[in-house]
């Protein structure tokens, strides 16, 4: 029986032991987003924390309030003496297990991409999971935007960007170690969101709040800066791009606009001798009949409006030296005699043709994404 108790005795103590280093979540800085820019031959660091009276809401899922935001700064000729300098002042110890968003400013992207990238695999603390934007904007401003409703900022469309997806898809989303893998393939272009700020759509009482948005892409390719292209730059590459599930194109019929709604587009290269045919299925929504057009005439005026569109949002990423359908790297992987013979010798490959099959869809059911 004694031997019984000094057991019980000994296996509590361990337990107690092994919990001694723990700390309690409410004393933990909890890192949700990490923004780096380069100003003035500095390093800028941003951390932005997680506040805990912004996860208990009310029923609704939503603040009673408005909610602060936790800012901490630091700056340094690296980014850890930059992080170090935070935390030196910051008081309790910062965890980056909920960390879900890297914000890139312009000097960064544009001049210490790869420094930056080396620092943040370096250090053990930071999880690479999170997504990834760039952006001209101020780092704390983008931090600092609201949501409508008091909504927590964890599930804004730069928190959750596929769930958007659905209802207006844009520049696709990339996370972190996506970043990494392609920043290291030479033969790949990589399309990183930009995100700007607008504060006259989304109103408070006839008061405009300040809101993010993606308004285009940085693109990067074999670890070199090539420039920014806009949203409406890259129309025709978020057409056709497999990530996006809803899009808009509008005809012109009579010198009447009307919209029609372009859903999950099938694509596919074909490789020739002289260079690339892109083709692509896409489903169009066909509510109604458009007066002074039948379906075979809607279905021709989509496809030559999303061409056009291909073909200029082409054109926009080669005048910079962009390979935004990542043409190359599709001879590489497939074709390697050829791209070794001849486009390994071509900045951007060329875009023969564009062909568009239109799908009409009668009903569409968006939440599964499948015809009705």
């Amino acid at each position: 029986m004694r031997n019984i108790i000094l057991s019980l005795i000994l296996v509590i103590h361990l337990v107690l032991v092994g919990c001694s280093g723990t700390k309690e979540v409410q004393f933990l800085a909890y890192v949700v987003g990490l923004g780096i820019d380069y100003i003035d031959d500095e390093y800028q660091v941003i951390l932005q924390f997680l506040d805990f009276s912004n996860v208990a809401k009310t029923e609704q899922g939503k603040a009673n309030e408005s909610i602060p935001v936790w800012l901490a700064k630091g700056s340094g000729n690296t980014v850890e003496t930059a992080i170090e300098e935070i935390y030196k002042n910051i008081q309790i110890q910062v965890n980056y297990d909920q960390l879900n968003l890297f914000l890139l400013g312009e000097g960064i992207l544009e001049r210490n991409l790869q420094e930056t990238l080396q620092s943040l695999v370096s250090n053990f603390n930071v999880r690479l999971t999170g997504w990834v934007y760039g952006t001209n904007v101020d780092l704390e401003n983008v931090f600092t935007a609201k949501m409508p409703f008091q909504y927590p900022y964890s599930i804004s469309r730069m928190n959750q960007p596929q769930d958007m997806q659905h209802q207006n898809s844009t520049i696709p989303p990339i996370t972190f170690r996506e970043l990494l893998y392609m920043y290291n393939e030479k033969t790949k272009t990589m399309l990183i969101p930009s995100i700007s700020l607008e504060d006259q759509v989304i109103l408070q009482n006839k008061k405009g709040i300040i809101t993010t948005y993606i308004s285009g892409a940085y693109l990067v390719k074999n670890q070199t800066f090539l420039g920014w292209l806009s949203e409406n730059d890259l129309y025709g590459f978020i057409q056709v791009n497999e990530a996006s599930r809803r899009n808009i194109t509008v005809i012109d019929v009579a010198n009447t606009l009307s919209a029609i709604e372009v859903l999950k587009p099938h694509t596919k290269l074909v490789m020739k001798k002289e260079g690339y045919v892109l083709t692509s299925q896409i489903g169009v929504l066909v509510r109604e009949s458009i007066e002074g057009l039948n379906l075979n005439k809607i279905k021709e005026k989509v496809s030559e409006n999303i061409k056009k569109d291909v073909m200029n949002s082409y054109q926009k990423g080669r005048n910079l030296g962009a390979d935004i359908f990542n043409l190359e790297d599709h001879a590489f992987r497939h074709h390697y005699d050829d791209w070794n013979a001849t486009f390994k010798h071509q900045s951007v490959p060329e875009l023969l043709e564009v062909e568009i099959n239109i799908k009409p869809v009668r009903s569409y059911d968006k939440l599964r994404e499948e015809e009705l």
